[in-house]
């Protein structure tokens, strides 16, 4: 069994676009989670309450995910995602040209 103990970003745009990458510009934090949000004015209801708690939420049930098959990791991140942002797991989402494949 594999744990993943790398850094990583979340990055959302207003489109509901998602992008997760290594972090590799920060400083390390040892151990725990640090949550920082950039939030344009326009923004603000990213803010509230309840939308602070999906996003602790999302990120603590990502964390605990165990890297046995790199397929089925992805494929829980995205559904969660998908929950969190209250998308139908039946809606199909045109994947961007530049996602790079990751060979297993």
């Amino acid at each position: 069994m594999l744990f993943v103990d790398s850094r990583y970003v979340w990055e959302s745009k207003p489109d509901g676009a998602l992008a997760i990458s290594e972090d590799t510009w920060n400083e390390p934090l040892g151990r725990g989670t640090e949550i920082r949000l950039h939030i344009r004015d326009e923004a603000g209801e990213y803010l509230e309450e309840k939308n602070l708690k999906r996003t602790a939420q999302l990120m603590y049930q990502a964390a605990l995910f165990m890297l046995n098959d790199p397929k089925e990791f992805a494929s829980r991140i995205y559904n969660s995602v998908k929950s969190s942002l209250s998308i139908s797991p039946d809606a199909i989402i045109e994947e961007e040209d530049d996602v790079e494949e990751v060979e297993t």
